[in-house]
This record gives C-alpha cells, structure tokens and sequence, in this order.
C-alpha cells in the first residue's frame, strides 16, 4: 500500500474545524494527486488499444475523476466535520432538546422554515397546498394546471421565485445525506418514501404529512413506475425546495416596499451541556399577514451546529 492511500491529505482530529483554505487545499491535493497515479498507471502500460483510451481510467480522464471524487466528498463533509443540521417544529413554551453529540458547545444558528404555495398532486388529483418542504423537477420553475372540478381556463404557478434566486437543493444530494439507498432497479416511489422516512427520523422531528409534497411530475413518474436507472438524464434535475430564513438586527421601516417580516421571532437558544442543547419557542411567532390562522401557533426551523 503506497504512502498516498494511507497518509491524510490534511491530518486532522475528530471535532477540528475544517476551514475554507483546508477545502481549498484539499481540493488542490486531491487533483494532484489523481493526475499523477493515472500518469504513473498509463506510464506503466506497455500495450494500449487505442491511443484515446490510454489517459483514461474507467472511461473517466484525470479531470473528469477528480470532479466525480470532490463531488462526492462535498456531499460527506457535512457528516464529517462536526456539523448538523436539524428540522424541528416549535410549539410555546415547550423545549425541543437536541442530542448533538459533538462533545463541545456548538454555534448555533436558527432559520426559520416558512411555508410556501405550491403545485402538488396525489394519486391524479391536483392541488394547491402550502408545503415546508417540496419536491420537484427543474422543468417546473412555473407549473400549469387544472385543479379537479374547475372548469375554468388552467392556472399557473411560479414555483421558483419570478426575479428572485431558486431554492435549489439537489435531491440527490439529500439523498446521500440520509443515506438512502438508489438502486438501479427501485422505483421513484420507493426512493421518496424511503427518503420521508429517514427525514422525519431523530435527530429530526416527524413532520405531519400535510408539510411535505411532490409536483405533478413525480406523480406521473411515480404513477408510470419508472425506475432509478430509467430517470439517469433527469436525477440531477431533481430537486428539493425549502425555504429558511433569518432576519439580523432589523428594524421595520414602514417606507420599504416590500417588506420582510422578522424570522425567526420569540426563539430562545440553550446550551444543556457537552452533548446536548435547545431551543424553546417563548410565544407565538410574527407571521406573514397572509398566512392562514391555523400555521400561526407554532414554528418550523433548522437549527444548524457547528464546531
């Protein structure tokens, strides 16, 4: 076994902070160091098939191996590095204590979930609910539809903010991060429930399935049993859409149009100890003026650790 595979590229303990210049230099190590073994591999080969093949390892080139090897490890480096993230649902006056388990006091900082309107479908039937959490397909930035029973012209809906960023999380970035299993075979169906239910697994809270839906794509895909393997040219098109948000020291001003309404509001943050700490929503939260009665006595946020 040669010195590359079993010396770290940059040594460090369990709990260390990996900071931005580490991930720099560890990128520019780890492309290094994959050039140079492919070199000394084809170096080494005395009969090649076709001059084409002779930089390549797996069909991959240098370049191209590197990008798939960092890609990977940006996907890990949330388990690995002493940082968590949480999704948890407040309601007044009682703690949601997290069990972090990270032997020291992390940062915290909390984001307030907010609800969203949304395109949904089940079983064939389309509807229009105010989702957490959604999935959908990169072709449904604006969704067209018939809600049953309206005989009216079709709606639309931007799903993606018209002027503004997406909220593009990669599902199959999510997917790696709960460790759900792809296999080539599984259906799409079988892939989503197995990720809701990793989801609303501890350290998370079970979120009520009225929080958590799919778009019309994934109902025609899922209604057709397409599998992993059949869905190749669209995985990375999938995406998971949420929405947090965090307001820093301010200070309403009755003259900004738009204007924003402070998240999260009435949260206390606690340190418990080592490997455990909280948070407890005080009172009911300030809401958006448009947002129905029912989803204003509590709070959903992500809670995120680090070390």
């Amino acid at each position: 076994m040669t010195e590359s595979t079993t010396t770290p590229y940059i040594d460090r303990k369990p709990g260390d902070l990996i900071t931005a210049d580490d991930w720099v230099r560890l990128q520019s190590l780890i492309k290094t160091d994959i050039a140079k073994q492919v070199g000394d591999a084809v170096s080494a080969i005395r009969n090649v098939a076709t001059s084409d093949d002779a930089a390549k390892v797996g069909g991959l080139t240098p370049a191209d191996l590197s990008k798939q090897i960092l890609e990977y490890v940006e996907r890990l480096l949330p388990k690995r590095t002493g940082y968590l993230s949480v999704f948890r649902k407040l309601e007044v006056g009682k703690e949601s204590v997290i069990d972090h388990n990270l032997g020291t006091w992390p940062l915290m900082t909390v984001f307030q979930l907010d609800y969203f309107p949304v395109v949904a479908s089940e079983d064939d039937q389309v509807f229009e609910p105010l989702a957490t959490f959604f999935l959908h397909h990169k072709s449904e930035g604006r969704i067209r539809y018939r809600v049953e029973g309206d005989a009216g012209n079709p709606k639309s809906m931007d799903i993606d903010p018209p002027g503004g960023h997406p909220y593009h999380i990669p599902w199959a970035h999510m997917l790696q991060l709960y460790d759900v299993d792809t296999p080539e075979d599984a259906s799409v169906d079988e892939v989503e429930s197995e990720f809701w239910q990793k989801f609303n697994a501890a350290p998370n809270d079970t979120f009520d399935d009225d929080q958590y839906f799919h778009s019309p794509w994934f109902d025609r895909c899922c209604g057709e049993r397409r599998t992993v393997k059949q869905l190749a040219r669209d995985w990375d098109d999938i995406y998971f859409q949420m929405r947090p948000r965090l307001t820093l020291n301010f200070t309403p001003d009755p003259n900004q149009r738009p204007q924003p309404t402070p998240a999260p509001t009435n949260v206390e943050a606690l340190q418990y100890d080592l490997q455990s700490c909280g948070v407890v929503l005080l009172g009911n939260p300030v809401v958006p003026p448009d947002l129905p009665p029912d989803h204003s006595d509590h709070l959903k946020v992500m809670v995120l650790l680090k070390v």
